[in-house]
């Protein structure tokens, strides 16, 4: 075999170890990319302590006072005793989201026709589940609430329970805003008149807040 024959034979040689190459190089390339699927990106975690500032407003086709056997309906509230505040903690297994949750409501609701009867501050601690879609979180809570009313004079301590529903939606990792509205149910004993007072409120909240 001459130089050149071998030259040739070892020239084809490199050649082809050359495609070979490139056509493994190619096989690796067009294997299929895992990547997370888009449902995966777009979830968001709600587990961890939160609070905020609530806007309160009372529906008032739903918002009375019983004492003494008459009915008392609630004025709005004044300036920034519209105003309140919540703390809580949620905790998350898939899309299902529970915790607990401490609210306060600041009031001073004279009623309609009678200032000597005021409805004051409302604090309620609850339990919430909800719903996670993505950014968004559905909910219904439920526990318990107490109140004041001022009865012509005569504090009455208001104790029952409340029950809402709402949503709340990430605007960033960490900021949501909200919408609620919960009803409250309570009553006490007016010790002066021996009398009972009954009360119902319905309240709709506009939330701000933050998770950390």
């Amino acid at each position: 075999m001459t130089i050149n024959t071998k030259f040739t034979a070892l020239s084809a040689a490199i050649l082809c170890a050359f495609a070979l190459s490139g056509t493994a190089s190619a096989g690796a390339l067009n294997d299929p990319i895992v990547e997370k699927p888009i449902s995966a990106i777009n979830e968001k975690n709600w587990q961890g302590l939160r609070g905020g500032l609530a806007y309160n407003t009372e529906v008032d086709s739903l918002t009375r006072v019983f004492s003494e056997g008459f009915q008392f309906i609630d004025n709005k509230n004044d300036g920034l005793e519209d105003l309140g505040g919540f703390l809580g903690f949620d905790f998350q297994h898939g899309h299902l989201v529970f915790g607990i949750e401490a609210q306060a409501t600041p009031q001073n609701n004279p009623v309609q026709g009678n200032p000597t009867r005021i409805h004051g501050d409302l604090q309620s601690l609850r339990g919430r589940i909800g719903y996670a879609a993505g950014k968004t979180l559905f909910y219904g809570s439920f526990g318990s609430a107490q109140g004041s009313f001022d009865d012509a004079g005569s504090n009455v301590d208001l104790n029952g329970q409340v029950y809402g529903l709402g949503i709340e939606h990430l605007i960033t990792d960490h900021i949501f805003i909200g919408l609620s509205a919960d009803h409250y149910v309570m009553s006490g004993e007016n010790i002066m008149t021996a009398s009972n007072v009954e009360s119902e409120q319905t309240i709709l909240q506009l939330r701000i807040g933050f998770t950390f």
